[in-house]
């Protein structure tokens, strides 16, 4: 009875064996599919990184740009997702200080903004393509239309209506703001009229050509691309303050700062930029994301001093209190002062203080000296006259004493006339004083 028991359990055993290791080999291609999925990095779920793109020509012309670049690093840089966000200067300082965006393509002036204000960092510069030649600088034109025969200078400006971009913008701008500056022009009080357009810079020299300013300007290479699109005939304006520079081609107006900044924002990991960086670097200018966006690469980051330089100058961006002492800067500035000052200040409440108490005792000593001096003339006085009553005490006796030998002499004397008279002699010998 026993033994058939333990067969019967052995024949159970060997079934459930069975039947497990049957199930075991139809899930092994699942295991192996599954594995295979989380040791594939290009399986893993993707990683979205936003680029902020300051969208100087506008939203749909960034997008056109810009995206191929976000496009070229989404397949560099696996398994991150990148995507472009056109952005005005205003959300775009929004977006980097709320971290929306993890990387930025902006103009030099807004970027040493970002910088100040949210510890943006720069990781490449832009270098532009223009009929082959790769340029890594860039400036403004100031133009009006050939016909105005009246206005051939800049000083000739003075009394019209004047169109830019962007106060914000260094290429629509600011550069050329600096130039007006330089001349001494003001063209917020010389102009009769500045109007700021918004973006894109079209807008200024369609403005311009159809008369609704008298002059304007924008960043090099926007009439250049223009004319290539056919939108305007470069005749048709003439290039205020020109200037020539065997290193530049473009229409030049002004002088040249540093291209666009490709930067990463204070929040994005460092090993993330930098296989950005070396993304860029790899660009070429054959490449879908350079044609797109007409330029010849990225390079190493340049040099913004100049863009420092000329928001000093103009007092902008994070300079707009340069030169000026404000009670922020003033501890920084002149702590020295300010710790000398409050020595003298300390030393000097210790000497009114002292002064003060040696005033009160010497108050107080004055007073006790004139009591003393009250009571001593009052003990004088008292003194005095009874040092007078005493003299004349002997006075007064010698007085009377004086007066009653003289009563005597004279009676004496009338008693010898009376002696006299009747005939007799006189009995005192002698009436003078005995």
């Amino acid at each position: 009875m026993n033994t058939k028991l333990l067969q019967k359990k052995e024949r159970c055993i060997r079934s459930s064996v069975k039947y497990f290791s049957e199930r075991m080999l139809s899930m092994f291609p699942v295991f192996v599919i599954l594995f295979s999925l989380c040791n594939n990095p290009h399986a893993q779920a993707q990683t979205q990184i936003k680029i902020g793109v300051l969208a100087n020509r506008g939203t749909e012309e960034a997008l056109i740009r810009w995206k191929p670049t976000a496009n070229y690093l989404t397949a560099e840089i696996p398994p991150h997702s990148f995507a472009i966000v056109p952005l005005g200067y205003d959300s775009l300082h929004k977006a980097v200080e709320s971290e929306a965006v993890d990387f930025v393509i902006t103009n030099p002036s807004n970027y040493v903004e970002l910088e100040s204000a949210y510890g943006t960092t720069r990781i490449a510069t832009m270098k532009t393509l223009f009929h082959g030649n790769p340029l890594n600088m860039y400036g403004a034109v100031i133009f009006t239309k050939a016909d105005r025969n009246d206005i051939t200078d800049l000083s000739d400006l003075k009394g019209k209506k004047f169109m830019a971009v962007e106060k914000g913008s260094l290429g629509g701008w600011q550069s050329v703001w600096r130039e007006f500056n330089d001349k001494g022009i003001d063209p917020f009080s010389d102009f009769a009229e500045l109007e700021f357009t918004g973006f894109p810079h079209d807008l200024v020299v369609l403005g311009v050509r159809d008369g609704k300013a008298d002059a304007g300007t924008m960043r090099t290479g926007i009439l250049e691309s223009m004319a290539a699109e056919g939108k305007i005939n470069l005749s048709d304006f003439r290039i205020l303050n020109p200037q020539v520079r065997e290193d530049f081609p473009q229409l030049l107006s002004t002088r040249l700062y540093p291209e666009w900044a490709f930067a990463k924002t204070k929040h994005t990991p460092d090993e993330l930029a930098q296989q950005v960086v070396i993304a860029l670097l790899k660009l070429s200018y054959e490449s879908e994301a350079a044609r797109a966006a007409a330029i010849e690469g990225w390079t190493v980051p340049l040099d913004y001093m100049a863009v420092h330089e000329l928001m000093m100058e103009l007092r902008i961006g994070h300079y707009k209190n340069y030169g000026k002492l404000t009670l922020e800067d003033a501890p920084n500035k002149y702590w020295y002062l300010i710790a000398l000052l409050i020595i003298v200040i300390i030393i000097g409440a210790f000497i009114v203080i002292y002064m003060k108490k040696t005033n009160i005792k010497l108050y107080q000593a004055k007073t006790e000296i004139e009591k003393e001096r009250s009571s001593l003339e009052v003990r004088v006085t008292e003194r005095t006259h009874e040092l007078q009553n005493r003299i004349e005490e002997p006075r007064r006796w010698h007085n009377v004493t004086l007066d009653r030998e003289d009563r005597v002499r004279e009676l004496k004397k009338e008693v010898n006339e009376l002696l006299q008279q009747l005939g007799k002699d006189n009995k005192y010998s002698n009436t003078s004083l005995q």
